[in-house]
């Protein structure tokens, strides 16, 4: 939200492209490990423009994830801000599975690599793209999109009126996507959706890319206690800005709730 409410800079801003993140997965169990596992530890990113780390995943011991073969992908909490490409991204993994008792704990991924933008093929911007990595007890699954100048979209959803007991999934979708390709925001699952105490939904990620002239769509699942097969889905489109912010409302008919996009420009 750097240049949210000043706008560009006059001077001496120059656009960067920039990584969208939409998962990462464990695809494969090695060394006699077995699903389900409980999953803990941290994921991260560095770029030039800021070294320090930008969060992925990070989860401690005593809140570990569960990966079942059905499921196994990371509920990811960012990137928080735009993860520039300039010089190659470093990208820092260390997974650990718990065992049966807490002090039983085994690695299972510890990987260093670098995305290289220099390599990167500029006739696909947008294209979503698979990357690997093996260790010794698992290999992992990182699906990214680079995009040419995109803008930093910053995503809050606040209830209106209405219940705020039920269960949903809140994704964000633009258009060089396939359809049914998301970014993912929130997906509670078989809990509740939780709500900070004047309102806001607390989402697992806020902040997606997309490209200018393009279009972001915002859209929610939710459901009650009749399950995922009785969800009332709404949607919310947001031509990209420059700056500034820009207004929707989802109506899932047991909740409103309005929705707002912090635009600004990455220089």
């Amino acid at each position: 939200m750097r240049y949210t409410d000043s706008g560009p800079p006059r001077y001496g801003g120059v656009p960067y492209n920039a990584l969208e993140i939409f998962s990462l997965k464990v695809i494969e169990l090695k060394e006699g490990l077995q699903w389900p596992v409980r999953v803990f530890g941290l994921v991260v990113v560095r770029n030039s423009l800021d070294h320090k780390r930008n969060v992925l995943f990070d989860r401690a011991k005593d809140n570990c994830q569960t990966l079942t073969a059905e499921d196994s992908s990371l509920v990811l909490t960012g990137p928080r801000r735009a993860i520039a490409l300039i010089d190659p991204l470093e990208f820092e993994v260390e997974l650990r599975v718990l065992g049966s008792m807490p002090s039983e704990e085994t690695v299972l991924s510890v990987v260093y690599f670098e995305y290289n933008n220099n390599r990167y093929n500029h006739s696909k911007a947008g294209l979503i793209q698979t990357c690997i990595e093996s260790s010794k007890r698992s290999t992992i699954e990182l699906k990214y999109s680079q995009l040419r100048d995109p803008l930093e979209a910053t995503i809050e959803v606040r209830r209106e009126e209405g219940l705020c007991d039920f269960h949903g999934r809140f994704y964000a979708h633009m258009e060089y996507m396939g359809e049914d390709d998301v970014v993912v925001l929130l997906d509670s699952k078989d809990l509740k959706v939780n709500f900070t105490s004047d309102g806001h939904v607390l989402l697992s990620r806020n902040v997606v890319l997309v490209e200018e002239g393009a279009k972001l769509i915002l859209g929610v699942k939710a459901w009650q206690n009749g399950g995922a097969h009785s969800a009332v889905e709404d949607k919310a489109e947001f031509p990209a800005r420059l700056h500034s912010r820009s207004d929707g409302l989802f109506d899932v008919g047991f909740c409103k709730m309005s929705v707002t996009v912090a635009w600004s420009v990455l220089c």
